[in-house]
């Protein structure tokens, strides 16, 4: 066991030949201690083993850390400061004993320490040989290698071109850094967030590179601004197509070129903002009368060219409605003039079609074309600006069209005929007259039928002609009818009848006779037409006969013929008469002849009624109808 200033502090171990003690000590002082062995059997080692420990608690005084560049775009960094002599150094817990020129023994030290991007924090702490550590020290080191943004210029800022010699120029950048221009330092590292400066510009183009620095010199990126210093004019504008100097419209469009990356200023006012086309154009607002327009271009730079003057007059309105004269309608000629009165100082519009230009007469005139119809008239007039009058209307019937051929009633066409007049009549269009040889005998009027009683002077021959035609009322003809009309008041020759007179005992009798083979003729017999009209010249008609015995006396059938031509001229009346006698007359009587005689021919007699006829069976009639 092991025995320390007289207590045993490690217990008798057989196998182990090492041994500790844990023993309290005195801060900041000696502490000795007598350390002996006692074996198992209570032998002590001898002579004591003698120690001194001084026990050492205060620690080393705080390192110092001399200034440091901070912040820096440069790394490593040197940094430096002292210690206590027979001390070690710690940066951020890491001993750098060694390393540079720390060396424990010294108090001064210094130390290449790399930095990282940001803010580098340093913890210095001394140690001595004991283990004390002083407290820390501490710093930092901010590492900064990231340029500025690149600033920013203001739109209003870059209106280019220009005319002034100083130039505003502003915009944005980052707090604690500068402006430069072309490289130039115009605004010093300060902590706004925006700049301006006026800068001066040289005749024609200045092309600027504008950056930020910071204060380690790190540079931003650039803006290029590009502004043109320019106090040359641009060319006039024009104007194409010219503006009327006369209208009625109360708005104008005005279309014209300028130079490209101008505006338009009319009257001193913008209205066609500043833009790289060489075309523009801009309504107008026109007051009644006249109005004057100037016209310039101003470009970018504000240089503004010459005026362009325009004036313009608003006419809005209208002149007088015109008056059309009395026209012919309807009518057969063309052309037709028509005429009549309108406003000094404009034209005359026919159907919309200018026919009398603008002028400065009060009347008017034109030759009107017609075709086949209505042809309307719609007068209006306009001034020199384009108002348009009233109206005045009218319609002229072009009608070249004859009317349709007049017709005759069968009725009408009747010939021969007996009359001195003779009744024509038919149809015809309406409004149309009727013409008979050229000759107007019926009025034209609306009605579609129409009758003239025609004189037929010329009797018989080739009889009376006529050519009948109509006319409408601006003298067109029809096609003619023709019609001939035969006056005839000569009575046709007398009929015979061949079979008449006889006596007949049969129900009937077939009547044949003849008739005027002149001209065609009809049959009349006793007042009744039994024959019709035609140019057969014999005619034969069954009659019934009538019995009448009374008395005992024969029946008497009595016949009146009369012939009647196409004019109604009648023949003379023949009569005749047939006895039709149903009873048979009385047996002959028969004076005897000589029975025997040598004669050849002999002369036989005897007595038979009046009016019969002796029939010998064998040889016929002998005796022929008589009244004895």
């Amino acid at each position: 066991s092991i025995e320390v200033d007289g207590e045993e502090c490690a217990p008798l171990g057989a196998a182990s030949s090492r041994w500790t003690c844990t023993m309290a000590l005195t801060e900041n002082a000696d502490n000795s201690f007598d350390v002996v062995a006692r074996d198992e059997a209570g032998n002590l080692s001898s002579p004591a083993v003698n120690r001194v420990i001084y026990c050492d608690t205060d620690p080393p005084a705080d390192p110092v850390l001399s200034g440091v560049t901070s912040p820096t775009g440069t790394t490593p960094q040197t940094i430096s400061g002292t210690k206590d002599a027979d001390t070690y150094l710690s940066l951020n817990g890491v001993d750098i004993t060694g390393q540079g020129t720390v060396v424990f023994a010294n108090a001064a030290w210094t130390y290449p320490m790399d930095l990282a991007e940001g803010n580098n924090p340093i913890i210095l702490t001394s140690r001595d040989e004991v283990g004390n550590y002083s407290s820390a020290t501490t710093g930092s080191i901010l590492l900064d290698t990231t340029p500025p943004a690149t600033p920013t210029v203001y739109a209003s800022s870059m209106p280019s071109p220009t005319q002034g010699v100083l130039y505003w120029l502003a915009g944005t950048k980052e707090s604690n850094s500068s402006i430069r221009i072309g490289g130039v330092e115009e605004i010093a590292v300060d902590a706004n967030g925006t700049w301006g400066l006026w800068y001066p510009l040289s005749a024609g183009t200045n092309n600027l590179v504008i950056d930020s620095q910071d204060s380690l010199g790190n540079t931003s990126g650039s803006v290029n601004v590009s502004i043109v210093r320019d106090r040359t004019a641009p060319a006039q504008p024009a104007l194409n197509p010219y503006p009327a100097s006369l209208t009625r419209a109360t708005y104008y469009s005005l279309i014209g070129t300028k130079e490209a990356d101008t505006s338009i200023l009319i009257n001193g006012v913008e209205r066609v903002p500043l833009d790289s086309m060489l075309d523009w154009d801009y309504v107008v607002a026109l007051d009644e009368g006249s109005n004057n327009f100037a016209i310039t271009a101003r470009d970018g730079a504000g240089n503004e060219s010459t005026s362009l003057n325009v004036s313009i007059t608003s006419d809005t309105i209208p002149p007088v409605s015109p008056t059309l004269a009395a026209v012919t309608s309807p009518t057969g000629t063309t052309p037709q003039n028509i005429n009549g009165g309108k406003e000094a100082n404009s034209s005359i519009l026919l159907n919309g079609v200018e026919v009398v230009a603008v002028n400065g007469a009060i009347f008017w005139n034109y030759n009107l074309p017609l075709v086949e119809g209505n042809n309307p008239i719609y007068l209006t007039s306009k001034d020199a600006a384009g108002n348009e009058s009233g109206s005045d209307t009218g319609l002229i019937v072009y009608d070249t069209i004859p009317p349709i051929t007049p017709t005759l009633f069968a009725s009408a066409m009747t010939s021969p005929t007996q009359g001195v007049l003779h009744l024509l009549a038919g149809s015809k269009e309406s409004n149309s007259s009727i013409r008979v040889n050229a000759v107007e005998q019926v009025a034209r009027n609306a009605s579609t039928a129409w009758s003239y009683n025609a004189p037929l002077p010329v009797e018989g021959g080739a009889g009376n002609s006529f050519s009948i035609d109509s006319q409408d009322e601006v003298g067109n003809t029809s096609d003619a009818v023709n019609v001939t009309i035969v006056r005839d008041r000569t009575a046709p020759a007398d009929p015979t009848c061949s079979t008449c007179p006889a006596t007949t005992n049969e129900g009937g009798a077939v009547l044949i006779g003849t008739k005027d083979a002149a001209e065609p003729t009809s049959l009349q017999i006793n007042g009744v037409v039994r024959v019709p009209l035609g140019p057969d010249t014999t005619w034969m008609y069954f009659a019934a006969l009538s019995n009448d015995e009374a008395g005992g006396v024969p029946g008497s059938n009595e016949f009146a013929f009369i012939s009647e031509d196409e004019s109604g001229n009648m023949s003379n009346e023949v009569t005749c008469t047939i006895f039709r006698d149903s009873v048979a007359p009385g047996a002959p009587t028969l004076g005897y002849p000589y029975p025997v005689t040598r004669v050849a021919t002999q002369t036989i007699v005897g007595n038979k009624d009046a009016y019969t006829s002796i029939v010998d069976e064998n040889m016929g009639e002998i005796v022929p109808l008589n009244a004895n």
